[in-house]
């Protein structure tokens, strides 16, 4: 008895809902008039305007007499498998600016990125300071040459000049210790290097102020002259660039090189140098244009 009283509540239940279902499908083949008394949950799909081109409406297809067929685009033939293009008349000026005021005004699931960089070139000037060296100072000016193949993709060149002293525990060691370290001190370099980002994103700021930015990671080799003598190196590097306006960014770098410097026929030793810098980004042409599928 309760496995019957359950089974009669389950198809009570089914068909009492189905009705429910049914309201809520929606029905793509048949227009739904004015005045039908439905069509509250059907979707409505707008012509798509093409730029300087403005749709014309289609007359209300005419059904009676032709055994359903339906005129979907206002050709008077009544074939609901004819597709003639949809006839239309230039814009004015004006309905052009109204247009496209509107078109600024949409609400965009997918927001548009505020800056675009693929086909565009960066130069970047830097000042650089190493960090992992007790013994050597150097501050280094260099500046990267940038050219993006898309927004995630670039490929570039890095130029560098320092200028080096020893630090004061380099002089300690001379002093007290009678101790001559053996130190390497770079001069120039050049490299060619691969750049990606992988994270994009805003910072948001006083409830109203949003900043745009992007994480890049570069990877390259290069040729690094020092003191001592020229060396070929490999560097790794990465940063984060913030958006000022259309063409100028903020950068703050960290690059990190590793070369063999040799003090004697018998002795050489791995270096590695650990530089973090900050700079500004500079994109030409000065402007982008956004392009649409339509």
């Amino acid at each position: 008895m309760p496995r019957l009283y359950i089974y009669l509540v389950s198809l009570s239940l089914l068909f009492g809902a189905s009705p429910v279902l049914a309201q809520d499908d929606y029905d793509f083949d048949t227009p739904v008039e004015e005045g039908d008394g439905g069509g509250e949950d059907d979707f409505v799909f707008d012509t798509p305007v093409g730029p300087g081109d403005t749709p014309v409406e289609a007359p209300a297809s005419d059904t009676a007499g032709g055994g359903g067929s339906l005129d979907f685009l206002g050709d008077g033939g009544g074939d609901a498998d004819s597709f003639d293009q949809v006839e239309r008349k230039p814009l004015t000026a004006a309905e052009a600016e109204a247009l496209r005021l509107a078109e600024n005004q949409r609400i965009w699931v997918l927001q548009r990125r505020p800056f675009l960089k693929t086909g565009r070139f960066e130069m970047a000037p830097m000042f650089s300071y190493n960090v992992n060296d007790p013994l050597i100072d150097y501050a280094t000016f260099a500046s990267d040459f940038n050219y993006y193949l898309n927004e995630q993709m670039a490929i570039g060149l890095r130029g560098s000049y320092s200028l080096n002293a020893e630090t004061g525990s380099f002089d300690r060691l001379v002093q007290d210790y009678s101790v001559f370290p053996k130190i390497t001190r770079p001069i120039w370099s050049a490299s060619a290097h691969f750049q990606y980002t992988p994270l994009y994103g805003k910072l948001a700021a006083f409830g109203s102020w949003i900043l745009p930015w992007e994480l890049y990671a570069r990877g390259g080799a290069g040729y690094l002259q020092t003191f001592i003598a020229g060396h070929v190196f490999v560097t790794a590097g990465g940063g984060q660039r913030f958006f000022l306006n259309r063409w100028l960014t903020f950068n703050v770098d960290i690059d990190y090189q590793i070369f063999q410097e040799r003090f004697s026929e018998t002795e050489s030793v791995l270096v590695s140098n650990l530089v973090f810098g900050v700079g500004l980004g500079i994109y030409m042409p000065f402007d982008f244009e956004y392009r649409e599928l339509r």
